[in-house]
């Protein structure tokens, strides 16, 4: 079965993919099935498991997606995944579809589901995910810049307005604000309740809760300014040798600074904890500012080595807890609110008690009113409201004309289908790769669709010749719709990388599949994805360009199509 979905790859590409390691676990009933496999090898691992070849799949949540491979336990390492942005927990209807595998019907009584013991997850979390049987469907719907063109080129703004509207994204944040509006008129009714239990004999007492709301809001931003002005003052009289006590996390360690810097990120302290190790500190890692407890000398060299900086750790133990940094400050305008609260007349009021009590319950729901307007306003025709700043952003950009017409620039936005289109188009109409030879710019244009399985993205410009100016250029044009979209409250696009764009130049340029994933530290799925959605924007670039009559760089995307799309990235796409 291997032998016949792998019978059009190389010896070459078999190394690569790490094919002979692959046959030798599955012949013994051991397989994996990721996203970075390439599919034939998935394919092989779903059918093996279907015939009952497998005994154990060692699987990410794609296991769980529209295949039929049931098993009879499932073990789930960790609850935590990462969602392309941030490591966030599953969902409950994530957690239902992959333990839903435990349990071959016909076969087993029962399935058993396993969860990997997690500190930072407690039971009641896990039994909340178990126990929830609704899961609400969200859409994701939300407009795009070649979306609003397309509208745009048969409806007029006001029809493409109420389309928008009329969707079941919109009609979910509808059904949500009629709940937040009622709240907001019961809020209402209750405020004017609580204004008549207000009234006063001896003055205004809304007027007297007014101070009062100001005069605690200023003393909070005191303590903030203060603690800040703590926090300088302590990193300030760190030096080498430093003992000091700080807390990280939820407790308190002992350390002995090695070295402070003062850059434009501000202040990074390098710290030898009580077990020889160093950290690197900034200013957000301090929960409170730092205690002096004294002061080492610290020969040079002496800190170079772990037996040495042991050493200081033994030394720094000796010394008693650490003093805590005291600024004194005075306020004027807290005094004269202070001063306003007293003299009031209310102040001196005999039901003031009572005031208070009614007072603070007016205060508390006046925010949560407050809160759930913001809220309301914010969410009352959002997609209508997002269309609307789209194309206020294309008008700026010359895609719309004054009367909401294409112009040429919108009429080529029309043909790409991609989530960085507009960066896209502007690439096009800006000439931005046309100096590039083929192979060159095959690469170039990986960094419009490369998504890091990581935190860190970026473009990293640190090419050479006219890749370099083409990278920047790119960088130009994605900064300048970001700085658009910032401006008129869009939803940002995603961040372009450029951490493929060596990898495809050498594939384009004709290396080996091992070389290629060596270098760019890939898995064979995951550079094979890449290469087709490549090949996918070089098509739709092509379509543009030839819509343009530029039918040389139409050429040049040909070529540049025919070596990304050879070997393996060919054969995967049949």
């Amino acid at each position: 079965m291997i032998a016949h979905h792998t019978r059009e790859l190389s010896d070459s590409d078999r190394d690569a993919i790490g094919y002979r390691s692959f046959v030798a676990a599955a012949t013994r009933g051991f397989a994996a099935h990721h996203a970075g496999m390439l599919p034939l090898l998935k394919e092989c691992v779903e059918q093996l498991f279907v015939a009952g070849l497998l005994r154990v799949v060692f699987a990410t949540e794609t296991l769980a997606l529209g295949i039929n491979m049931p098993a009879k336990a499932v073990v789930l390492e960790s609850l935590i995944k990462w969602d392309g942005t941030g490591h966030v927990m599953l969902s409950a209807g994530q957690y239902t579809q992959l333990i839903g595998r435990a349990g071959r019907r016909g076969i087993d009584v029962e399935g058993h589901a396993v969860v990997v013991h997690d500190e930072r997850i407690d039971v009641d979390t896990i039994v909340g995910l178990a126990s929830t049987r609704t899961y609400p469907l969200n859409s994701a719907f939300r407009p795009t810049y070649s979306m609003a063109v397309n509208l745009l080129s048969w409806l007029d703004k006001h029809q493409a307005v109420g389309i928008l509207e009329s969707s079941f994204a919109q009609f979910q944040t509808d059904r949500q604000v009629a709940h937040i509006a009622a709240r907001v008129r019961r809020q209402q009714e209750a405020l004017e309740g609580y204004a008549e239990a207000l009234q006063c004999q001896c003055g205004d007492y809304q007027e007297y809760l007014r101070i009062q709301e100001e005069l605690t809001q200023a003393e909070k931003r005191a303590r903030s300014r203060r603690r800040n002005n703590e926090m300088q003052q302590a990193l300030r009289q760190l030096q080498r040798g430093s003992v000091i006590d700080y807390r990280f996390g939820r407790r308190t360690y002992r350390g002995v600074v090695q070295g402070v810097s003062h850059g434009r990120n501000g202040i990074v302290v390098s710290v030898i904890d009580m077990r020889g190790r160093l950290h690197m500190m900034i200013t957000e890692d301090f929960r409170e500012p730092p205690r002096l407890a004294g002061h080492i000398s610290i020969k040079r060299g002496a800190d170079r080595s772990k037996a040495g900086r042991t050493a200081l750790a033994h030394k720094a133990r000796r010394f008693g807890p650490g003093k805590k940094i005291t600024i004194r400050s005075h306020n004027r305008h807290i005094d004269q609110l202070r001063t306003q609260l007293q003299t009031h007349p209310s102040h001196s009021c005999p039901n003031r008690a009572d005031h208070e009590k009614w007072g603070r319950r007016y205060r508390r729901l006046y925010r949560d009113l407050s809160r759930d307007k913001r809220t309301l306003e914010a969410n009352t025709d959002t997609l209508g409201k997002e269309f609307t700043r789209i194309c206020t952003h294309l008008h700026r950009l010359g895609y719309l004309s004054d009367d909401d017409q294409l112009t040429s620039r919108g009429e080529l936005l029309r043909t790409i289908t991609n989530e960085v289109d507009l960066v896209i188009t502007e690439v096009i109409a800006r000439k931005a790769f046309h100096n590039l030879r083929p192979a060159t710019l095959a690469a170039a244009v990986s960094a419009l669709v490369y998504q890091p399985r990581g935190e860190d993205a970026g473009l990293h410009p640190r090419f050479s010749g006219r890749l370099q100016k083409a990278m920047l250029e790119l960088a130009t044009i994605a900064g300048q719709i970001a700085l658009g979209e910032a401006d008129l409250g869009i939803t940002p696009m995603r961040d372009l990388d450029g951490g493929l764009v060596e990898t495809m130049r050498s594939w384009a340029t004709g290396a080996k599949l091992e070389a290629v994933l060596a270098s760019g530290d890939l898995l064979p799925g995951d550079f094979v994805r890449n290469a087709k959605q490549c090949v996918d924007v070089i098509d739709q670039m092509r379509t543009a360009a030839t819509s343009m009559g530029d039918q040389e760089f139409a050429t040049r995307l040909g070529s540049a199509r025919a070596l990304i799309f050879r070997g393996i990235v060919a054969w995967s796409a049949v």
